[in-house]
């Protein structure tokens, strides 16, 4: 995803020429993808969908599109439509360890902790140091009452990224409940 646009003038023109990019070739499949970002950072969410839905249309075997666009659903609450985008690339890409992770957790999401666990393994296999998915491990856990493992995840997630505030947040709220934390 692209950095943050400054201001609403600077978010204006990326727009428009993101826009017009993916105009000049309308069956570039990238260039909606790169278009998408743009909405979605100037907060156009919507636009950004059907921007991947076009791009998914004109390149089904983009992993990268599929991955973006099951993220998007999974903000706007599209909780199948998400697991189906993830699923669909994880299959074109088993490597892909971000779109494992998302995958796991919009099946926490849905209620089906099993399944995002199992998600969420695989991504750890690929990337044993990948904070984002020893974090999430940990709220799966906790969801499931094994605070113990939810416990060791969160750390192993701050240890690896000690600026994970999701991590932080998950092991204080843990904590606090247990009564170890005043």
């Amino acid at each position: 995803m692209l950095p943050p646009l400054s201001t609403p003038a600077m978010a204006d023109d990326a727009l428009a020429l993101a826009q017009a990019a993916a105009d000049a070739a309308p069956s570039d499949a990238t260039l909606k993808l790169r278009l998408a970002e743009v909405q979605e950072d100037a907060g156009q969410v919507r636009a950004a969908i059907a921007s991947l839905r076009t791009a998914v249309a004109l390149q089904p075997e983009y992993a990268e599109a599929h991955a973006y666009l099951g993220l998007l659903l999974a903000d706007t609450g599209d909780t199948d439509g998400s697991i189906a985008s993830l699923r669909r690339a994880v299959e074109l890409n088993p490597g892909y360890v971000r779109a494992w992770n998302n995958l796991g957790s919009a099946l926490r999401k849905a209620g089906r902790l099993v399944d995002a666990v199992a998600a969420i393994r695989k991504a750890l296999e690929l990337q044993p140091d990948y904070a984002f998915g020893h974090a999430t491990l940990g709220l799966i856990e906790r969801d499931l009452g094994d605070e113990a493992a939810a416990e060791a995840s969160l750390r192993t997630a701050i240890r690896l990224r000690p600026d994970l505030r999701g991590a932080i947040v998950g092991l204080a709220g843990l904590l606090q409940r247990q009564s170890r934390l005043d």
